[in-house]
């Protein structure tokens, strides 16, 4: 098919907009129970409307499917890598202590993805992170605003 002149041009920003952003926000506890994934937050959320002020809160993530985690490199080096997928069942079982931050989110039709670095105790390393969540439920914000 040739193109000769296009009329019409349609720009869009998919997505769909989060009240909150969890962004350099360290997650301090994530529980998996009856397929509801909830992240606590050490320092709470950071609210996008103005004025964008910090508030304590947490994520609800409601009708979760599947929550799997990749650890991959050590403070996100370029190169080979070693990594490893499991389910956040697995790895919360095998490290029930960790912190983990957060410095990009991603959102499309029943998925979320949270990426950052993850510390361990035993580790002096951050290693690069990410959880990828199918959900069927509700995104909840939970604040005390």
């Amino acid at each position: 098919m040739i193109w000769k002149d296009i009329d019409m041009r349609t720009v869009c920003k998919p997505g769909h907009p989060v009240p909150y952003s969890l962004h350099d926000m360290r997650v301090s506890d994530i529980t998996l129970s009856d397929g509801q994934l909830t992240l606590q937050f050490e320092t709470g959320l950071i609210r996008i409307a103005e004025p964008c002020v910090q508030v304590d809160g947490r994520v609800v993530l409601t009708g979760v499917e599947s929550c799997e985690v990749w650890r991959l490199s050590p403070n996100g080096e370029y190169g080979s890598f070693s990594g490893k997928k499991q389910t956040w069942e697995k790895f919360s079982r095998k490290h029930p202590e960790f912190s983990f931050e957060v410095t990009d989110e991603l959102y499309g039709f029943n998925q979320v993805r949270y990426e950052g670095y993850l510390s361990l105790p035993d580790r002096e390393k951050l290693t690069e992170f990410c959880m990828a969540v199918y959900y069927t439920g509700d995104l909840i914000y939970e604040t005390e605003e």
